[in-house]
């Protein structure tokens, strides 16, 4: 055997032991920071779960989860997939316009329904008389995916559905509040709308809402970074950061925040939720089931129920001049049953505002 090649195999074999021995002697890791979720982790061994499967099955994602080194691998494969064999996407993920997008261009009719049902479900039982709005945020794709070459969702189709199945009492609006949003309106490295693009948004709904919309000349803003996206993680390449933007004023600066899962009372922005696993926290705390923002120097009269995702976080705040008191209710994490005991349904205004992403997942909602 020539030297070279045993040279080779010697360093293949080097290699492969350093691995193993990384893997049995350095610590397990409990979430993955770049992929925002948490990793498997040691399975218990039984001689039930051995012999239906489950061991095995467990033990090859937790070897996958905790394997050496396993960011790096993965922007090794990303770079390969992108460079060397040009695909246009690695695992969904692409990159237009300097952006890191996710395609999800599948329209899923039943899931649209059940968003639809849902809505009508609440509206029936706690809503009547009241007025009521629902409202589309388009997700990356609607700007990016079939510019640039890439499957699109069927956003007309997606209206008809919506039209069709919400009671006709809801005033449907679709994507018009957002009509003047561009890609550029969103986060880099992530699938949110950026707080201090969203004036069109808000004064588009003032206007199909008939609210009175804030001064934008008396926010200030406030930089929070480095921020790194959700896709940042996902896409496994070095695509750099962003910087939370947030806007401040006299009415949310004299808000205070409280809520069914935590106890006292939060400020609208508080610093410490930059340093969770999603950055995006930093508006309102993050995901939560029932949110109260209330401004106790507020002069309105006007209160708001805000039906919503996590894309609601961040446009809430911008409504403390136009509400004295917001609720938002996230159907993800609370039962419709159970919204009586933290809620009181009055007189208020009402907004259902959902990102493509959660209506295209209706069966989601409690």
């Amino acid at each position: 055997m020539e030297l070279k090649t045993k040279l080779t195999a010697m360093s293949f074999a080097a290699v492969l032991f350093g691995l193993f021995l990384a893997g049995v002697f350095l610590p397990d890791r409990d979430i993955s920071t770049a992929e925002r979720r948490k990793l498997a982790q040691s399975p218990d061994f039984s001689v039930q779960t051995l012999l239906s499967g489950k061991y095995a099955d467990d033990l090859e994602t937790y070897l996958l989860d905790q394997f050496p080194q396993r960011d790096r691998f993965r922007t090794l494969k990303a770079a390969w997939q992108f460079d060397v064999y040009r695909q246009k996407d690695n695992n969904g993920i692409y990159i237009a316009g300097g952006s890191v997008c996710k395609l999800d261009s599948q329209l899923k009719p039943e899931q649209v329904q059940a968003m639809a049902d849902k809505t009508n479900s609440i509206y029936e039982r706690y809503l009547q008389g009241m007025t009521v709005h629902f409202a589309v945020i388009p997700d990356k794709n609607y700007f990016a995916a079939a510019q640039n070459g890439y499957p699109a969702m069927d956003y007309a189709e997606l209206d008809r559905l919506l039209q069709g199945g919400l009671n006709e009492a809801i005033q449907y609006h679709g994507t018009a509040p957002c009509k003047d949003l561009t890609l550029d309106d969103y986060y880099r490295t992530d699938l949110h709308w950026r707080q201090e693009h969203l004036q069109s948004v808000v004064e588009n709904l003032a206007a199909a809402m008939d609210f009175t919309p804030p001064d934008w000349n008396a926010y200030t803003q406030a930089e929070h970074s480095p921020f790194y996206g959700a896709y940042c993680g996902q896409s496994a390449l070095n695509v750099g950061y962003d910087a939370l933007i947030t806007l401040s004023s006299p009415a949310t600066d004299a808000s205070v925040v409280t809520g069914a899962e935590f106890t006292g009372e939060k400020a609208v922005y508080d610093p410490a939720d930059l340093t969770a696993l999603d950055g995006y926290d930093l508006y309102l705390g993050g995901a939560n089931a029932i949110l109260t923002v209330e401004n106790p120097a507020g002069t309105t009269g006007k209160e708001l129920i805000l039906f919503r995702d996590s894309f609601g976080s961040s446009l809430a705040p911008l409504l403390l001049d136009s509400y004295d008191k917001i609720t938002l209710i996230d159907l993800r994490y609370v039962s419709p049953d159970l919204l009586p005991q933290f809620v009181e349904f009055a007189d208020q205004d009402v907004l259902f505002l959902y990102n493509t992403g959660i209506i295209n997942a209706g069966m989601l909602l409690k």
